[in-house]
């Protein structure tokens, strides 16, 4: 959690020298927001994925043509509509894979059966031998034909081309594959400044509120922990990205069958989250008093449960608020550039554009 320079502890444990101290100035790097993006005004729950992986298809089938033509050369590129007139003819259909998969749960399933007396083992793999593959376009599915030792390699989003033809069982032969592959990198830009932006996750303060370590990373990131030369490398702090999890990283849920116990179960939950949101507030405004502060929320943090998640509501972070120039609260995505590096931040995962 604490970058320690040259990989020696003694820069941060050290005892005050004799030196007079030294003013440091911390390094300032150009931010521009580009959430536009995500930010929805309009929350419409009419549309389902359908749409998204249409315009997905229409858009690597594009990429696939020439790589097709590249592999296999001149060969018949078909719709699935179109497969009924080229019945045991070699050709490539393009669209998305889908597995079926019978042991994933559905709640279809659950909800037809109405006497299933006993609930099913929970299990870490769905994948079985009854699985079966198929290719979709925005009409019509074919059920491919795949050796069941090689099923297990294929899952259900993914966009390609296959080689093959038409069986008279109405599946589709392969023999060979081509997929889209990576979008291509662009060269890397150098950043104006040498400054450094801090990832933090997880700190769950409903459970780790008074340790030295959190102590120590807020000493830290303001500059006032360590040697001259350990607070010199603290100024090159430009932002400090906190990206889910702050006030708790599990979810405490009502196991109680009585109302009374219930309720005075739930009475305590709420009060430990108000009590971990109150240290959260405070851990932030210290941190913004002297560093910028990107903040978003996650899986566990006190916000709506529904996709996506919300930012952190000014309310419930009374002090932080103050400082509204230094701190930036996200939802579950945030964008942004720092220094002409572009950031992508999601719950999970964190992209660097150059």
């Amino acid at each position: 959690m604490v970058n320690l320079i040259n990989g020696c502890s003694e820069n941060l444990l050290s005892q005050p020298g004799n030196e007079e101290p030294k003013e440091f100035k911390r390094l300032e790097g150009s931010y521009k927001d580009l959430t536009d993006i995500f930010d929805d005004k309009l929350i419409d729950f009419s549309k389902q994925f359908c749409s998204i992986y249409s315009a997905r298809l229409t858009e690597l089938r594009e990429t696939l043509v020439p790589q097709i033509i590249a592999k296999w050369g001149k060969v018949q590129i078909l719709k699935l509509a179109e497969l009924e007139d080229f019945e045991e003819q070699e050709c490539v259909i393009i669209g998305t894979l889908y597995k079926h998969q019978k042991c994933k749960p559905s709640i279809l399933l659950e909800l037809s059966d109405d006497h299933q007396l006993t609930l099913p083992e929970p299990r870490s793999n769905y994948c079985s031998e009854k699985d079966q593959l198929f290719l979709e376009d925005e009409m019509l599915r074919i059920k491919l034909v795949v050796e069941d030792a090689a099923l297990n390699n294929y899952v259900t989003g993914v966009v390609c081309a296959i080689l093959g033809y038409k069986n008279k069982s109405g599946s589709f032969e392969i023999k060979e594959w081509c997929f889209p592959g990576c979008m291509p990198k662009s060269s890397p830009t150098q950043a104006k400044s040498g400054g450094k932006v801090v990832f933090l996750s997880g700190l769950d303060l409903a459970n780790t509120a008074e340790t030295l370590s959190l102590n120590l990373l807020i000493e830290w990131i303001c500059g006032m922990a360590g040697n001259v030369t350990m607070q010199e490398d603290a100024t090159s702090i430009v932002r400090v990205i906190i990206a889910g999890n702050s006030v708790k990283t599990v979810t405490k849920t009502n196991t109680l069958m009585g109302h009374a116990e219930g309720k005075a179960q739930d009475a305590a939950i709420t009060k430990e989250v108000a009590v971990a949101t109150t240290l959260v507030d405070a851990f932030l405004s210290k941190i913004a008093e002297c560093c910028c502060v990107t903040l978003m929320p996650g899986q566990h943090d006190p916000t709506n449960a529904m996709l996506p998640q919300r930012p952190l509501h000014p309310c419930i972070l009374p002090l932080a608020s103050r400082y509204c120039t230094n701190i930036h609260s996200f939802d579950m995505y945030s964008d942004f550039s720092m220094n002409e590096i572009r950031l992508q931040t999601t719950r999970n995962l964190i992209f660097i554009i150059a």
